[in-house]
C-alpha cells in the first residue's frame, strides 16, 4: 500500500484526502465591494460629490488594507437635489428575480448622527425592468432600509406596507457587522428576509415580498432591486457636518461566503437579548444568559447578567445561550481568531475549521511511525 512518509510516521493517503476533502466547499461570491482595489470600481453608481466625499483610509479598517470615510454636508446634493454621498450596487437585472443572497458589511460612526433626522446608511431600492416598453421609465421605489436615529439603527421592509423588523443601538467608534439574507421574489411566500447584527440573529428567516412590479399587480414585470451604501439624508435639513466609515461589503450565495472577519466588534444587537457573541469581540447587549453552553477549550458561559457572551481570542467560541437555548443557535457563525472550532451556523449548519483536526491526526501518526521503528530496533 502507497504510504506518505511524515517525520518518522505514516499517513494513508486515501485518509488525508478524506481529512481535506471533507471541509464544505463554498460559493463564490457573486460580489465584493471592499475598496482593497484602493479605488471605488467596485462599485458602478455614485451620487453626491463622491469625488470629494468619500476617501479610501488606512485607519480605521475592519478587515484587508482599506476602508472607506463617507462625509457629508448640507450642500452636498445628487440626483432629486437630495441630501446624498452614496455608492451604488447594481447587479444583472436579467437574472435578478428568485435569486436568493447574502449581503454583508461592517460600518463605524466616529460619533452619533443627528437625533429625529432621516439617515439611511444602506437601502435598496426598485430599478426599471431589463427589458421591454417601460425599461426606461424612473420607477423608483425602496423595498428596505437601515436608518439611523442617533445611536439607533432600525431595518425595515417596505412592500406592501412599512414594517420595522428590528432596532437596535450601535456604538459610535466600533465596527459593526451584518448580514442582511434575502431572496428577492414579488410573492410574499417565496420572498424572504433574515438579518444578523454583530454575529447575533435579530431578524429569523421572515416571508416578505421583496420586490415591487411595474403596475402592482402579480401580472406586471417585476422590478430588480439595486444597493445604495453611504449616507442618505433626503431633504431634510441638517447642518451638522457629518461622517461614516464603510468597509467589507460583500454579496453571496451562501452565508459561509459573507462570515466577517475576526477582531472586535463593540456595541449590542439591540432586540434580541442574550444572542451569541459577536464576531472576536463582544455580543449582544440586554438579556440574562442562562442558557450558554461551553465550546471546547473556551470558558463558560455562566449565569447572570450577560452583554451577549465573549469570544475568546486564540481559542474556542464561548457563545451565549438566546434567551436560555443552547449556543448552536441559527445565527452566523463568529469566528474566533486562530482556533480549530466548529462553529454553528444558519438552520444547524456547520462550518468546519480543519487545521486542528489535521495537525492531531497527524501527530497521531508519527507517534505510531516511532512506535514502530522502536519495535524493528529492538
Amino acid at each position: 500500500m502507497a504510504r506518505l512518509a511524515l517525520h518518522g510516521g505514516f499517513l494513508a493517503p486515501t485518509l488525508l484526502a478524506l481529512v481535506l476533502g471533507a471541509a464544505p466547499a463554498h460559493a463564490a461570491i457573486t460580489w465584493t465591494g471592499d475598496f482593497e482595489t484602493n479605488d471605488l470600481k467596485q462599485w458602478n453608481e455614485q451620487q453626491g460629490p463622491v469625488a470629494t466625499r468619500v476617501t479610501l483610509v488606512g485607519d480605521p479598517v475592519r478587515q484587508g488594507q482599506h476602508a472607506a470615510r463617507f462625509e457629508i454636508h448640507a450642500e452636498d446634493l445628487g440626483s432629486s437635489s437630495l441630501n446624498r454621498v452614496e455608492l451604488g450596487h447594481h447587479p444583472d437585472v436579467a437574472t435578478f428575480e428568485n435569486s436568493e443572497r447574502y449581503y454583508a458589511w461592517s460600518v463605524q460612526l466616529p460619533k452619533a448622527f443627528v437625533a429625529k433626522k432621516a439617515h439611511q446608511i444602506t437601502y435598496f431600492e426598485s430599478a426599471p425592468p431589463a427589458s421591454g416598453p417601460s425599461s426606461g421609465m424612473n420607477i423608483y421605489h425602496q423595498s428596505m432600509q437601515f436608518a439611523f436615529d442617533a445611536e439607533q439603527l432600525s431595518f425595515s421592509t417596505e412592500i406592501p406596507t412599512f414594517m420595522t423588523r428590528w432596532t437596535g443601538p450601535i456604538t459610535p467608534g466600533a465596527w459593526h457587522d451584518f448580514v442582511l439574507h434575502v431572496k428577492w421574489s414579488t410573492d410574499a411566500a417565496v420572498g424572504l428576509v433574515g438579518l444578523w447584527v454583530d454575529g447575533v440573529e435579530v431578524v429569523p428567516t421572515t416571508p416578505v415580498q421583496t420586490m415591487y412590479t411595474l403596475d402592482g399587480t402579480p401580472q406586471s414585470a417585476p422590478l430588480p432591486n439595486f444597493m445604495h451604501q453611504g449616507i442618505f439624508r433626503g431633504s431634510d435639513a441638517i447642518a451638522d457636518v457629518e461622517v461614516m466609515f464603510l468597509d467589507n461589503s460583500r454579496e453571496a450565495t451562501t452565508l459561509a461566503d459573507v462570515l466577517p472577519p475576526s477582531g472586535g466588534t463593540g456595541g449590542g444587537a439591540g432586540n434580541n437579548p442574550g444572542g451569541a457573541a459577536g464576531v472576536g469581540g463582544n455580543g449582544g447587549s440586554g438579556g440574562t444568559n442562562t442558557g450558554g453552553t461551553t465550546a471546547s477549550g473556551g470558558s463558560s458561559g455562566g449565569t447572570g447578567p450577560s452583554s451577549g457572551g465573549q469570544a475568546n481570542q486564540g481559542g474556542a467560541l464561548d457563545v451565549a445561550g438566546q434567551a436560555g437555548k443552547s449556543s448552536a443557535g441559527s445565527g452566523p457563525a463568529p469566528a474566533s481568531s486562530g482556533c480549530g472550532c466548529t462553529v454553528a451556523g444558519l438552520a444547524g449548519e456547520r462550518v468546519q475549521f480543519w487545521p486542528l483536526a489535521l495537525l492531531t491526526l497527524l501527530a497521531g501518526s508519527a507517534r505510531l511511525g516511532r512506535r514502530r521503528n522502536t519495535t524493528r530496533s529492538a
